[in-house]
């Protein structure tokens, strides 16, 4: 019988992949002739179970094989009024006995997964978690259990042969930027800008702000207008920003001239990012349903949102500023983000707000006021 087998290999002294592999290829085989091999009945209507010898020995004559006095003996075993509701084996529900065997496949995995790895030769470099399988013509390296999803977690690992979502690792578990240099940042953690801080984080191909601009400053040094009425802010065809009262986290917010201007809003290096670049962004995440979820902060934010920021994008509730009146609304529900790209004397824009997980895009009147993101140069 299979536990036999089971038995004989994990008591032995070695191990075949080969079997391995076949149990994989045969689980469903397995599952199908549990009734005939391992004793699966349904327990008959009014009667107690039928008592059997586990594993139950299905050649019951004994000559090697399975015949017809063999399949009646099992007929005269199990052959009553049956409950298909109860399904029974050796006295357990059949999908507890499937659990208990999928564990027993699982130590065997895992045995001869040890006994494969300490038998190979020196300099293989086999990664723990990873096995030698036999595909039929030659041995290959699987990983049995990784992190499947989307690249956002820094262990990403799309080979691995099964998904484990416990596996997976995000952002602050995970580095802004890799350490090694390799990444788009190639390296660097911050850059300061006019006495400002701020931090990278490397996302998809592109090195981003983590958070939002706050200079009042052009990169040509010449100042940017702010403390406009309402009226003005409205009126104004200059570039302007303004602050969000209450949240340092949030920056500032800027007209659509700003963010034109040929002073250059964003330090030397960077630019304001590009409607491509969010839409890479969005779909580097898992597509632009999904994104805003993973793009605002939680509830340990100030102000808090909706958000997992699980990209560690950090995006905040900053509101945004009417481009009719200048009025400041919706702080605290609603985050607006420019792009540099225009069309029509207009710029496209991405918002997210509360209750909805997904990044909107549209385009609007430079006259608005948006929280803006840099984006580190690229080739």
């Amino acid at each position: 019988s299979f536990l036999n087998l089971l038995c004989r290999i994990l008591g032995g002294t070695e191990f075949e992949m080969r079997m391995l592999a076949g149990i994989r290829r045969c689980l469903g085989c397995w599952v199908l002739l549990i009734g005939a091999v391992l004793g699966v009945y349904a327990q008959p209507t009014g009667s107690p179970a039928p008592s059997v010898t586990y594993p139950y020995n299905s050649d019951a004559n004994a000559d090697g094989l399975i015949g017809t006095s063999d399949l009646l003996a099992i007929l005269d075993l199990y052959g009553g009024a049956f409950e298909p509701e109860v399904l029974l084996v050796d006295g357990m529900e059949l999908g507890v006995y499937l659990g208990v065997l999928e564990d027993a496949i699982s130590a065997l995995t895992a045995a001869v997964g040890a006994e494969q790895a300490s038998s190979l030769p020196a300099g293989t470099g086999l990664e723990p978690g990873t096995v030698m399988l036999w595909n039929g013509m030659a041995w290959e390296p699987i990983r049995l259990a990784g992190c499947k999803d989307f690249a956002y977690a820094c262990n990403y690992d799309p080979s691995s042969y099964v998904h484990v979502s416990e596996l997976c690792s995000y952002f602050p578990a995970c580095p802004a930027v890799d350490p090694a240099g390799t990444g788009p940042c190639a390296g660097q953690a911050a850059v300061t800008y006019f006495g400002t801080e701020y931090e990278l984080i490397e996302l998809g191909t592109r090195c981003w702000f983590r958070e939002n601009l706050a200079t009042a400053t052009y990169r040509n040094g010449t100042t940017i207008p702010t403390g406009l009425s309402n009226a003005d802010w409205a009126a104004t065809g200059a570039g302007a920003w303004a602050s969000v009262a209450g949240c340092a986290a949030c920056g500032y917010l800027y007209n659509g001239h700003a963010v034109s201007s040929a002073s250059g809003l964003c330090p030397a290096g960077f630019h304001v990012s590009t409607d491509a670049e969010w839409t890479q962004l969005e779909e580097f995440v898992g597509g632009t349903a999904g994104a805003g979820r993973l793009i605002k902060v939680g509830g340990g934010g100030t102000p808090a949102w909706d958000g997992t920021d699980a990209t560690g994008f950090s995006g905040y509730p900053s509101g945004w500023r009417n481009d009719l009146n200048g009025i400041p609304l919706n702080y605290g529900a609603q985050g607006m983000w420019w792009t540099s790209t225009a069309s029509a004397g207009e710029l496209w824009y991405r918002q997210m707000y509360t209750g909805f997980d997904g990044v909107q895009r549209g385009l609007y009147p430079k006259r608005a006021g948006y929280s803006v993101r840099c984006v580190k140069d690229w080739p």
